[in-house]
């Protein structure tokens, strides 16, 4: 394994793969030690295996069977949220073919009956509940007529959740601007479920919990910080994204940057009153008044500071 883990990628995705495979380790007790790189450990080994540098033996029969219900346990919650195509793997596009490929597949792996007769029942039960989702999909997915009646339900199904997201986001909306924080965080935690995609929600959401936060501590800095950078350029543009970050400057103590992303917001919304409080609480450094927009009575002020 050593020259092996020296090329580049190896040692970029999973660098400690020597020490593990040198101790003796089953790859199920690897996929669940490394849950956070879960994806990156099955492409190394996959690449090991088709290079010949390691080899599957029989599995060693174990006592401890606690990484095997940790990963069955995740496995079931996974494919609850899982439509019948995602629980094969399989486009909703893919053949016949391949769905049968793709159940095969997965039977030869997590079938209740590749169990050996020792395996304790409790491994049994959640194996076979597991297997059993699978199982509904092929049935599902196997029969043309049956999937595309599936195929019009997922699409109802998921006109449905958007207009249900759509929905408690604007009441999330409106408990935030009213300073509802708590309120606002439970009606945008069902928006977001119903639609995990929507970058609105996940803004509205750090707004919230910026405002609900009794400690900021340096991780929960880091973790709104984070949060923010994942929300797509493209969906940035809006008073509320500009908002909340002059919110998380606030939280940090950099205050002249948050002046500036409150100004953001109102110019991009006059309306937005959250951020006209925002900045009277963090007291008055006068921005330069701009003649052509500002009051009467500003600019007159002006001229006479500037004659006296």
């Amino acid at each position: 394994l050593g020259s092996a883990r020296l090329l580049g990628f190896i040692s970029r995705v999973y660098p400690s793969i020597e020490a593990h495979l040198n101790r003796g380790t089953t790859l199920e007790e690897l996929l669940a030690n490394n849950q956070q790189i879960e994806v990156n450990v099955l492409k190394v080994i996959h690449y090991f295996n088709n290079q010949g540098i390691i080899t599957f033996k029989d599995v060693l029969k174990s006592s401890n069977l606690s990484h095997k219900l940790k990963r069955l346990q995740k496995l079931h919650n996974e494919l609850d949220k899982k439509n019948y195509f995602e629980r094969l793997g399989v486009s909703r596009s893919a053949k016949d073919s391949d769905i049968k490929k793709a159940y095969f597949d997965l039977a030869k792996v997590l079938h209740p009956d590749k169990l050996s007769s020792q395996t304790p029942e409790k491994v049994v039960e959640l194996s076979e509940k597991v297997f059993e989702k699978i199982q509904v999909a092929y049935d599902t997915l196997k029969k043309q007529d049956k999937k595309e009646t599936y195929l019009k339900e997922l699409e109802v199904g998921q006109a449905e959740s958007l207009l249900q997201a759509d929905h408690h986001l604007e009441i999330g909306r409106n408990f935030l601007l009213k300073g509802q924080y708590s309120q606002a965080k439970t009606e945008l935690i069902k928006a977001r479920d119903y639609n995990p995609d929507s970058p609105d929600t996940r803004v509205l959401l750090v707004w919230a919990e910026i405002k609900m936060a009794k400690q900021t501590t340096d991780n929960f800095c880091l973790e709104i910080e984070k949060k923010l950078n994942q929300v797509p350029l493209e969906s940035r543009d809006s008073a509320a994204y500009y908002h909340t970050r002059g919110l998380f400057c606030v939280m940090i103590n950099d205050n002249d940057k948050a002046r500036k992303y409150f100004h953001t917001a109102l110019n991009m919304d006059q309306t937005f009153i959250n951020s006209r409080r925002e900045l009277s609480q963090l007291g008055s450094k006068k921005e330069p008044v701009n003649i052509l927009t500002a009051d009467l009575k500003d600019v007159v002020g002006m001229i006479f500071s500037k004659k006296r």
